[in-house]
């Protein structure tokens, strides 16, 4: 039997790595497509296609012991084999937590104890395209039977033209990481003094990221068809307590022009565009 929080956790990392596994054996792999090394031209651009109005963008179960769904932006329709990597891996993903949730709470009725039912609730949006490139988020909530559910969050970064994954780190080179890091933890503080938690955060137990290792989606832009910075994604936990929940924080490409791979620094430009609740 797992923990609640053994399950959890499982269930996040076979989510993301059944969607990963799926979206890779996608389509065919051209010369080292994932990583799209920088003498690499420019490609053309890329034709928006008309969305498949056939191509299911929502999945839902719900039994004794657990309820599941799965959303996906329509705007992902419009390229099947990304549409299908995502649908099929999560879909695979929720009926193995919607199994492991009937055995694990089967076995705990046999010790009078009997938790809640379990939920899991996955989501994958659009959060910026240009001509070569799709970036996409992932957010999930876990509940099994705990104080409160759990948050994680995931992104795919995806080559409009060899149609699969780039590797995040693909996207860069070497470079002055000092000035990005600290570019990063100064947002991560406005972001904590604008929501009050400033005085309270302890660096000792939450020390601010590294951006290398941090999860990240490129974010829209000021000027049409380009990224106008980087979104880094930060779960509960991650950087504070549970109570202050999750947490995200934009730098502007500008922060990140040197160390831009040349074969992506055509796909960056202009200024992050401002959300909705900003303007």
């Amino acid at each position: 039997m797992l923990t609640r929080g053994g399950l959890a956790a499982q269930i996040r990392a076979v989510g993301t790595a059944a969607g990963m596994l799926a979206l890779c054996a996608c389509g065919p792999r051209d010369a080292d497509s994932d990583t799209a090394p920088a003498s690499t031209p420019p490609a053309a651009s890329v034709d928006q296609p008309p969305a498949n109005a056939a191509a299911p963008l929502s999945f839902a179960e719900t039994t004794a012991d657990a309820e599941v769904k799965l959303s996906i932006d329509k705007a992902i329709g419009r390229w099947p084999a990304l549409h299908k990597g995502l649908y099929d891996g999560e879909v695979r993903a929720l009926r193995i937590f919607a199994a492991t949730a009937r055995s694990d709470r089967a076995e705990m009725a046999s010790e009078d104890f009997q938790p809640p039912a379990y939920a899991d609730e996955i989501g994958w949006m659009v959060t910026a395209q240009s001509p070569r490139l799709l970036s996409l988020q992932r957010d999930e909530y876990v509940y099994t039977g705990g104080a409160h559910p759990n948050h994680a969050s995931g992104a795919i970064i995806w080559d409009l033209r060899a149609q699969r994954p780039v590797k995040p780190s693909g996207l860069f080179v070497a470079g002055d990481d000092a000035t990005i890091d600290k570019a990063l933890c100064d947002a991560i503080a406005a972001e904590k003094k604008a929501r009050g938690t400033f005085d309270d955060w302890d660096r000792g137990t939450w020390p601010c990221p590294s951006w290398r290792s941090a999860r990240f989606v490129l974010a829209p832009s000021t000027e049409p068809g380009k990224f106008g910075g980087v979104t880094f994604l930060f779960d509960p936990y991650d950087i504070g307590p549970y109570a202050e929940g999750a947490y995200s924080a934009t730098l502007p490409s500008t922060v990140f022009r040197s160390v831009i791979a040349p074969a992506w620094a055509g796909e960056f430009g202009g200024a992050p565009k401002p959300s909705p609740s900003q303007t």
